[in-house]
């Protein structure tokens, strides 16, 4: 196009798309947000497939990782034609054109049509649009799922409070002496008194307000690991490992009054 000394603005845009649209690294980055939005909705979908024991290190992915229509075809997302061929289009600058000059592999390098006219890394700002749709679709998706997935984590997670407090209410009560003040039951050892004024220990020990009724209280993992509070929730204490040392984790357990 001829530059003027003075662009107007639709000039400057279309210096700025010119010099910007083709720009393979942003098709790669592109690539790349559309690959995530797909493993999320992996791992949104099925995390015990999908990520190891420690959550910190994740399984191979199919076919590499890379392969948008496999990744798609796994996390049951149905694309349609134009889309199916805008991520098999994307796909090649994810896997080199984005970074590098040519392909590692000759096969990699043919023409995208018959005629030889378009190459295997070919792009338009046209196309653009059609990446924003797709983004926006999966990450609408992707939230779904997420919130789906945290519901039903929270229903489990009640239920098997529900289901283990009674059975810790029963182990407390074998192991330790109940005291009653203020309407609150205390699980204490004989030493309890001693154990919640020692300093040396303050690692054991969890100052906790409940939420239902308002009560203060201080929980010692050994001495004191456990209280009901006036609402009739069971607060229990144990030292988990957590920021590279031993630390008491209070968890609550309904009760229904029991």
């Amino acid at each position: 196009m001829f530059f003027t000394p003075h662009p107007s603005d639709d000039e400057r845009r279309e210096i700025f798309e010119e010099a910007f649209a083709y720009n393979p690294r942003h098709v790669m980055l592109a690539g790349y947000a559309i690959e995530n939005l797909l493993k999320g909705l992996l791992v949104a979908a099925h995390p015990e497939r999908w990520v190891f024991e420690h959550r910190d290190k994740l399984l191979s992915w199919p076919s590499g990782g890379h392969d948008l229509v496999q990744l798609a075809k796994e996390a049951s997302v149905s694309l349609n034609d134009n889309e199916e061929r805008l991520v098999d289009r994307i796909e090649v600058y994810v896997l080199w054109a984005g970074r590098y000059p040519v392909a590692l592999k000759a096969q990699a390098m043919r023409p995208r049509d018959p005629m030889g006219v378009e190459g295997p890394a070919t792009w338009s700002s046209d196309y653009d649009h059609q990446v924003d749709e797709l983004y926006h679709r999966l990450h609408e998706m992707l939230r779904e799922a997420a919130i789906a997935r945290a519901e039903g984590d929270r229903i489990a997670e009640e239920s098997s409070r529900a289901k283990r407090g009674p059975e810790l209410l029963d182990e407390l009560k074998h192991a330790y002496q109940l005291f009653e003040v203020d309407g609150i039951v205390f699980f204490r050892t004989g030493e309890a008194e001693a154990g919640l004024r020692s300093d040396s220990e303050g690692h054991n020990r969890a100052a906790v307000g409940c939420g239902g009724c308002g009560a203060h209280f201080v929980l010692h993992v050994r001495d004191q690991p456990a209280v009901i509070c006036r609402c009739g929730t069971l607060h229990h204490a144990e030292l988990e490992y957590n920021t590279n040392r031993m630390m008491p984790n209070v968890r609550t357990y309904p009760l229904g009054g029991g």
